[in-house]
């Protein structure tokens, strides 16, 4: 029983982790929009 209770607990952890990374991406993805716009906007212009 100790051991199924580890393993739920760290599949949990992975689940936790990867749902703080996607939110961090989605968030930079959000911030640096308009920079990234402007960028390419100024690059196809040349």
């Amino acid at each position: 029983m100790v051991l199924r209770k580890q393993q739920s607990q760290s599949t949990l952890e992975y689940v936790i982790i990867l749902a703080v990374v996607v939110g961090a991406m989605l968030a930079a993805g959000v911030i640096l929009r308009p920079n990234l716009e402007n960028a390419y906007n100024a690059a196809s212009s040349d």
